[in-house]
């Protein structure tokens, strides 16, 4: 007899019930620890990658006042642990309605590490290059040598891909904003997906398709007749989920016909 499973285990495994309890949980958790953090550890947590330094536009003038206005080493390993954790928590949920998006389609596991991360990657670099020009052409250097040979097979991948460097970037640079990125983004992603917004609704339905049924019945005597027939006045018109629903069907009961 099968166990049953929890409500807390349920909650877990509905993966948009799932990201909202997340963000209820993370916002109540954040504004706990804000009531009671110190002045320094607000700031730190308002800007992890430091205050912008306003001479820092070109010559020597500029990297003096980098250099004056930089933090210690103790210092900045804080800065670039509270961007990195920012990061990964606030690219989490934007991970789980991605699986959850794909999950009809298919999706590969390595994008759901990569959108996770890429953010933390990007936070972390933010507050090495935040306040150094020479840096930042560094980096800028090293990635347009780096080729990369992993193709994204859907559009929609990309956009995940900019969502999670964009969160990465705000994480290190204004945490607020990363919050405000992954949350509302996540929200319209929620909401279309509930929607199912734009799709096209099937033609295959209620009289239409006994029409077509009946057309390609016709033919059921006479096997490529009626097999062309079928694709011809049935297959056409069916939806992609249609077509995997009568595809896993088939499979099964060619398994049930197999000697």
């Amino acid at each position: 007899m099968a166990r049953r499973r929890g409500p807390l285990r349920r909650l877990w495994d509905n993966l948009a019930a799932r990201t909202v309890g997340y963000y209820l949980v993370l916002l109540g958790l954040v504004a706990l620890v804000w009531r009671y953090l110190p002045e320094p550890g607000r700031a730190l947590l308002l800007e992890p990658a430091g205050p912008n330094v306003p001479g820092l536009e070109f010559g020597r003038s500029g990297l003096q006042a980098a250099a004056e206005a930089g933090p210690g080493p103790v210092a900045e390993m804080y800065s670039a642990a509270v961007a990195m954790v920012v990061a990964a928590l606030l690219t989490l949920p934007v991970a789980w309605l991605y699986i959850l998006t794909r999950q009809k389609k298919g999706f590969r596991q390595s994008v759901v590490h990569t959108l996770i991360i890429l953010a933390v990657v990007v936070g972390g670099v933010v507050v090495l290059v935040k306040n150094s020009l020479a840096l930042a052409f560094s980096l800028a250097g090293i990635v347009a040598a780096v080729r990369f040979r992993n193709t994204l097979e859907d559009s929609k991948d990309a956009v995940y891909i900019f969502v999670a460097t964009a969160v990465g970037l705000a994480a290190a640079v204004a945490p607020p904003v990363a919050l405000a990125i992954s949350l509302i983004y996540n929200t319209i992603i929620l909401a279309l997906w509930y929607t199912d917004f734009g799709r096209t609704s099937a033609v295959f339905e209620g009289g239409i398709a006994e029409q077509r049924l009946e057309a390609a019945r016709q033919f059921a005597g006479r096997q490529s007749s009626f097999v062309a027939k079928l694709d011809e006045e049935v297959l056409q018109s069916l939806s992609p989920e249609q077509l995997d629903m009568i595809a896993e069907r088939a499979r099964k009961r060619r398994g049930q016909a197999a000697p």
